[in-house]
């Protein structure tokens, strides 16, 4: 009866897990989807000539840290994939020791992303956040 209780419990915990991983995904999606319209229009509002040289250095910067967000991002996003492969490996796993008739107590197990996806989320949001810094520098320093 105990049994039942925490395997209830653990499963309500990997649902919530799962939710979460979701939430984050589609999240990420809708960030790089308005950090795409967001270059497109910088760069068709792009003025010929730059009144000084700090304006197209912020500019520059500005469009930098976006596409560099963007790319990380869509790379982040590719990391959804890597973690449902590898939790279809371990499903297929499970069942094959249920199927050679070797009991497992919990079908629970944690799959993580390799530590490089931490990096280049790092990569993303803080391009996002330096573009924005950026962005609005550049808007301050060209009404001048």
């Amino acid at each position: 009866m105990e049994h039942e209780k925490i395997k209830k419990r653990l499963l309500e915990i990997k649902d919530i897990n799962d939710d979460r991983q979701s939430k984050y995904f589609s999240w990420l999606k809708n960030i790089i989807t308005i950090s795409v319209g967001l270059i497109g229009i910088l760069v068709s509002l792009k003025p010929d000539k730059f009144n000084a040289e700090i304006d197209a250095i912020y500019f520059v910067i500005t469009i930098s840290t976006l596409a560099l967000g963007i790319f990380s991002g869509a790379i982040l996003l590719y990391s959804e994939m890597h973690i449902l492969d590898k939790y279809r490996q371990k499903k297929q796993e499970y069942l094959q020791k249920l199927m050679d008739d070797e009991h497992s107590i919990i079908e629970l197990e944690w799959i993580y992303r390799p530590k490089i996806y931490n990096i280049i989320e790092f990569l993303c949001f803080g391009g996002f956040a330096v573009s924005l810094v950026s962005l609005v520098i550049y808007s301050i320093v060209s009404s001048f």
